[in-house]
């Protein structure tokens, strides 16, 4: 850096450092602020997902992971409903492991079954208008 000599120098020196220590200020903001949104749970969970994606093979091995452990979860909650007992909690544990397993090993035979369920859940009776 020169040396400078004259006040009107300094002047315009000491201006020039305040818009760049300004500009500066400005810019590191933003990127505090980008940091800040980037570092959000929502942010993080959906720059994972964008990572995942691309792969068809871990799409289904994710929704396949994520039924086993959904239905896991379901028969844990239907098994212990409510229920303090330490042995009766201890052994949902171990039922919500071992259905979230086998469904996440089999979900094609999982899917084919409760799509059979559900079908017979919502079949419409027929009726025979004959007989009215």
């Amino acid at each position: 850096m020169q040396e400078i000599t004259s006040g009107m120098k300094l002047k315009n020196a000491i201006a020039i450092l305040e818009i760049k220590h300004s500009k500066q200020g400005i810019a590191l903001s933003k990127q505090l602020l980008d940091t800040l949104d980037s570092l959000k749970p929502v942010n993080l969970l959906k720059e994972t997902l964008k990572e995942l994606t691309p792969s068809s093979l871990l799409k289904g091995n994710f929704a396949d992971t994520a039924l086993g452990m959904t239905t896991g979860f379901i028969a844990k909650k239907a098994l212990t409903v409510g229920s303090k007992n330490p042995l009766l909690r201890l052994l949902g544990i171990v039922l919500e492991v071992g259905v979230a397993n086998f469904v996440s090993r089999h979900p094609d035979g999982v899917k084919s079954f409760g799509e059979r369920i559900v079908k017979k859940i919502f079949k419409s009776k027929e009726i025979n208008y004959e007989e009215i």
